[in-house]
């Protein structure tokens, strides 16, 4: 069976900024403002698990185990409950298995290009990767602005220590 072999640079280029902006997403749709501090630990736990449980399990079981590392990592540096924890989750995998679903067929058809040769070179790969994270980051900041966080103070944050 073959495994599937992360660059390097996709992890910093793509699966950090995916990681930070699921997460993100995902907290800011159950009412949670996220914060830099845990959207990096999200990013970087994000990228590691990509990196090592790509390598040892096989497609879909990946998917499933990292999963359920995000879940543990925002429950951890959130403080929030697994319910919570596991719904941010979601809602972020979500909108970017639908950000993906409207991004890939544009990208692939506006550069003629297939999804084996997307996955075949690194550094085409992050570039189809950029209007996906652009979906969510245009996600992230209605829903931020639409949940008026834009306009509570520090003190509102959450406790970051």
């Amino acid at each position: 069976m073959l495994m599937e072999l992360m660059p390097l640079i996709t992890l910093f280029f793509l699966a950090f900024p995916e990681g930070m902006l699921t997460s993100a997403v995902g907290l800011t749709l159950i009412n949670f403002r996220p914060h830099w501090q845990g959207a990096v630990r999200v990013g970087i736990t994000h990228m590691l698990a990509a990196f090592f449980l790509r390598r040892l399990l096989p497609p879909g079981i990946h998917t499933l185990v990292i999963t359920i590392v995000l879940v543990g990592v925002i429950m951890y540096s959130y403080r929030l409950s697994f319910k919570k924890s596991f719904a941010a989750t979601i809602l972020g995998l979500v909108f970017l298995v639908l950000g993906e679903s409207i991004t890939m067929p544009l990208f692939t058809h506006a550069f003629s290009v297939t999804m084996q040769d997307i996955l075949a070179d690194p550094w085409l790969r992050v570039a189809a990767s950029l209007p996906t994270q652009l979906f969510l980051l245009l996600v992230l900041l209605l829903a931020y602005r639409l949940r008026k966080f834009h306009r509570q103070p520090a003190s509102h944050w959450p406790d970051r220590n």
